[in-house]
């Protein structure tokens, strides 16, 4: 609908405006730390050495980096800690079991860090701004002994899911990130949605206009297995990963002029989920990337 109404040019134009204004896609390792790191991975995956020294090795290499470098070498040295050796059958990974061993050990350092009171939970209850929806993750902010504020939310599917499902998915991360934004007055709100080992990460804003944009800024491939690391320990996906850490902790934080985002607010529909067809047309092709 966007597409017949807008064009593709225009819309392409528009998603790289707001990418180009948010995200720094230009942040990445000293060149000395990424080849060792490399070596370090590379060795474990061909069983030249253990898991504990490369986890040692890569835990004293971290400690005196900048921040997001520090936290993403953490990242990787938790999902050395949590990967198995070998991949396992396919189809036979369930959900929990997805993100609790391949997802967490990542995105708990990217997204979460509880010196700074921001906690990523693995929760399937209703968020606190509100709704009958449950997200299957929430980035939530800890005052005192109370979790007050949601900054971020994620949505997980293990592989085989049908295209419908995938993108009901897409729609509750819309309306969870727009509510988000909303009752607590945020610069941006972040969403990532799993399908299987391919993650997506989206940022949304509620622009001068009083538009509300949820746009894609990574999408990633994660590992099977100690054996994908070095595949996945790539140069792209260090510049991604840092990307994604530096605008959460910059840009999804309360609104220095809460009054304008509060002046822009639209209310969500009651039952937007109304809109949303139970029944699957096998003619439509998906819009949404949600291929492995």
């Amino acid at each position: 609908m966007a597409m017949s109404i807008f064009g593709k040019e225009l819309l392409d134009n528009l998603t790289h405006t707001l990418r180009t204004d948010a995200v720094d896609y230009n942040i990445g390792l000293p060149d000395a730390v990424y080849l060792e790191v490399s070596k370090l991975i590379t060795a474990l995956s061909m069983n030249e050495t253990t898991a504990d020294e490369v986890i040692l090795q890569i835990m004293i290499i971290s400690a005196p980096l900048p921040y997001g470098q520090c936290r993403l070498l953490r990242g990787l040295a938790n999902m050395i800690q949590k990967l198995p050796d070998t991949p396992a059958a396919k189809n036979c990974i369930k959900e929990m079991a997805l993100w609790s061993t391949f997802y967490d050990p990542m995105l708990s350092c990217l997204l979460a860090d509880p010196s700074r009171k921001v906690h990523l939970q693995w929760v399937d209850t209703i968020p606190a701004e509100g709704g009958q929806s449950r997200p299957d993750a929430v980035i939530v902010e800890k005052q005192q002994r109370l979790f007050v504020r949601s900054r971020g939310y994620g949505e997980a599917k293990a592989e085989g899911r049908s295209p419908h499902d995938i993108s009901v998915d897409f729609i509750r991360l819309a309306v969870f990130s727009k509510d988000t934004i909303d009752v607590h007055q945020l610069d941006s709100a972040i969403g990532f949605q799993i399908h299987g080992f391919i993650i997506t990460f989206y940022l949304s804003q509620l622009l001068p206009s009083g538009v509300n944009v949820m746009f894609e800024i990574a999408r990633i491939s994660f590992p099977r297995s100690l054996e994908g690391l070095p595949a996945f320990f790539n140069l792209r996906n260090v510049h991604l990963l840092l990307a994604i850490n530096d605008v959460f902790w910059r840009l999804c934080v309360v609104s220095s002029n809460r009054a304008a985002i509060a002046n822009r607010y639209r209310s969500t529909p009651s039952n937007w989920q109304d809109f949303v067809d139970n029944r699957q047309d096998s003619l439509r092709m998906p819009s949404l990337r949600i291929d492995q």
